[in-house]
Parts: structure tokens; sequence; C-alpha cells
């Protein structure tokens, strides 16, 4: 564990890397970030149902990374997505996030819509920054570079595929430049396996993700550390 955490916060901060998505509701994540005497600063758990907003913010070497739990915590049982109802409730959420503003009960007029220049009225001769605030992890799919990290991604995770396939829709018309990179987790060991991940890889290709496959040893029924290590090492390279 103790191996685990330093890697982990050793790769955090050389990349300059300060959010975390995860889909896990225990608290393993943080326990890894303490461990490294990382410091709670603040938290929104105020989500009763959903989890569009919830996440800890830490402290380490005077630097901030934001974790957001976005299948629910264990902190709050009602949250943790087991299902289609909640999965489609939650899809719903952020749909109206993103064509409204809304978070909650709180009205905003500013839909992800409207952070980004429109691509038939841009002045493609200048230069044009967007900067978006991160009210919500989906923000974070349309404005920074994301690494699937160990992470499958089945056909099932319903949510995370309707917003892959909503910023494909938004980048047709919209200024929307971020990097989204998938690391293939491990070999297919038998033919349906390696047909699911063909199919997978097209998917993701046609919703502009980078599919990346690892190359690493791998152990069957473990946590494969080299296929993190292979992974962290990709990253280390790309952003040189």
């Amino acid at each position: 564990m103790k191996d685990a955490a330093e890697k982990l916060l050793s790769f955090l901060t050389k990349n300059e890397i300060t959010d975390i998505l995860t889909t896990n509701y225990d608290g393993l994540i943080e326990h890894l970030l303490l461990s490294q005497n990382a410091k709670l600063i603040s938290k929104n758990n105020s989500e009763t149902i959903y989890s569009i907003r919830r996440n800890y913010v830490y402290e380490y070497n005077k630097k901030t990374i934001t974790l957001w739990k976005i299948h629910g915590d264990t902190a709050a049982p009602k949250s943790l997505m087991l299902g289609l109802d909640h999965y489609c409730g939650a899809i719903g959420k952020m749909d109206d996030y993103i064509k409204h503003g809304r978070l909650g009960r709180k009205q905003t007029d500013n839909p992800v819509e409207k952070k980004f220049p429109n691509k038939a009225k841009s002045d493609m001769s200048k230069k044009e920054i967007t900067t978006v605030q991160f009210q919500t992890w989906i923000d974070l799919f349309f404005a920074a570079t994301i690494y699937f990290i160990g992470f499958g991604l089945d056909f099932s995770e319903t949510d995370i595929w309707w917003l892959l396939n909503k910023r494909a829709r938004f980048k047709e018309k919209l200024e929307i430049s971020n990097e989204i990179f998938f690391y293939a987790p491990q070999p297919q060991e038998t033919e349906l396996e390696e047909v699911k991940a063909k199919a997978k890889e097209k998917v993701l290709e046609s919703f502009g993700v980078q599919y990346q496959s690892v190359s690493y040893e791998f152990v069957k029924n473990s946590a494969n550390p080299k296929y993190l290590l292979s992974v962290y090492k990709m990253i280390s390279q790309q952003r040189k």
C-alpha cells in the first residue's frame, strides 16, 4: 500500500494532474492520499442520490488534488450507482446540467454549449482561450485532458458512454480541443473478448478518444501493478 501510494502521488505531482475521477464507492484513494500526508481541505458530499458535484479536495505539496466520486460514495449510501433506474436518472441530471447549467435546485444560465466558441462564428486567426470553471466532473470531459486508467469501460457504463457521445456531437460545432485517452487494461484471453475489445476501440475512436494499447506482463487474478507502471510511463512521456 505504501509503495502504491508513493507511486500514485509521484505520478500526479510530476505530471501536474490535479483531478481524479473514480467509479469506486470505497475510500481507498482517500486512504492513499492521507497516508502520504495530503490534507483534506474541503468536501462536497451534499447530494443525496446523484453525484454530479460530489468531491473531496486535498492539499499536497502546496497543490490541490480534487477527488470526484462519480458513481457515489459509501458515506452517502443512497448515492451508490446500482441498477438501470439510477443510471438513467443520473444521465437525466447530466443532460440537465449540460443543456441548462442546472445544479440541483440552483438555477443558472450557463449551459456547456455557451462555454465554447462556435466554429461557424469564431475567428480561427485568433487564438481563443476558453477557461471553464470545473463546477462538476462533467466539465472535465469538455475542457481537460482525460486519462482512463485501470477502467474497463464496459458498455454497461451507460453514463460515461452517453457523455462521450455528447462531447463528440458538440465537437462538430464547437471549439472543443481537449484530449481523452483510454489505456486498454488487460490482454484479451478469448476470441469473444478480443472481438469486444476491437468493437470498443472502434467506438471510442469514432467519439474522438485515443485508444492506447498497453504492453505489460498480465498476471491473472492479481492487481497487475506492471500495467499501472507502464501507463504512468506512457503518460509521462506524452506530456514531455
